[in-house]
């Protein structure tokens, strides 16, 4: 007999049948693993969580506010109109996505913008980059060529 922790949850799982066993001291089961444990055994570990593969438009978003490329953009969009747009455009597409609605077209359109007009250097897209990455948003959004 052999007995899982499952990861986020109280329940273990009893590896012969897949039995989910909740922690009562009124079940049965629950015993025979209270048992099991006192006789020196040790159920495995709760398998690692599987990272997500949905994009995460709001970590995006998150990420972005907080980066030096953000910071150089708002500079910058203080005297170019397109990078100003750029950003609008940008930053409306991202609070949409992130409540729900992405508009991923909308977002592509504000970013070739804003890489059309900004003045930006091979650090800011390396960190772009790894942000895009961090919320998998690599997939969907593209950083235009110059």
């Amino acid at each position: 007999m052999s007995y899982q922790l499952i990861a986020g949850s109280v329940l273990i799982k009893r590896q012969s049948d897949g039995a989910l066993i909740p922690p009562d001291p009124g079940n049965r089961d629950f015993r025979e693993y209270q048992r099991w444990l006192a006789q020196g055994n040790t159920p495995q570990p709760a398998p690692p969580p599987q990272p997500s593969t949905q994009p995460d438009f709001t970590g995006f978003l998150d990420l972005i506010l907080v980066s030096s490329l953000y910071q150089s953009i708002v500079a910058q969009s203080t005297t170019n109109t397109a990078v100003n747009t750029g950003l609008t455009i940008t930053m409306g597409a991202l609070l949409l996505a992130s409540n729900g609605r992405p508009n991923v077209d909308g977002l592509q359109a504000g970013i070739n913008l804003l890489f059309s007009a900004l003045t930006y250097t091979p650090a800011d897209i390396a960190e772009l980059t790894s942000i895009l990455a961090q919320t998998n948003l690599t997939n969907i959004v593209t950083i235009p060529q110059p």
